[in-house]
């Protein structure tokens, strides 16, 4: 792979790994790390973390949000947080891989934020009769 992607893999990995209180959210996807994944492969792992976490809030007598609608406010928030992250970088990086790199970040939760309900009816061919 390109420099860009690689970097990519290892920034997604650091972030998810951080002590942000937004980001640390990730941090089961991190233990599960998949590199060089695509735009569909990550939304089809953060949509089925947030899942399983609906699930066990449901175990525990919590109200689960079986509509996203909190996992879409975390994508505007994962967008205002790559945005400035990338900002930081274009500041201190000379080289254009690494804010090529956060960019991908940005376009991914600008998309996710955008369009999560269309994205995931694209989705419904592949996984209406899974199980």
């Amino acid at each position: 792979c390109d420099a860009q992607e690689g970097l990519r893999s290892l920034l997604g990995l650091i972030m998810a790994t951080s002590k942000c209180p937004i980001l640390g959210r990730m941090h089961p996807l991190a233990e599960h790390h998949l590199p060089f994944s695509e735009f569909e492969e990550m939304l089809v792992r953060m949509s089925g973390a947030y899942l399983i976490s609906q699930y066990l809030k449901k175990e525990d007598n919590q109200e689960p949000d079986w509509e996203f609608n909190h996992l879409k406010e975390f994508f505007s928030e994962l967008t205002i947080i790559n945005k400035h992250l990338m900002n930081r970088l274009s500041l201190t990086s000379d080289k254009d891989s690494m804010v090529n790199a956060m960019y991908s970040f940005v376009a991914f939760s600008e998309l996710a934020e955008i369009s999560f309900d269309s994205l995931i009816t694209t989705l419904k061919d592949c996984y209406q009769d899974v199980f």
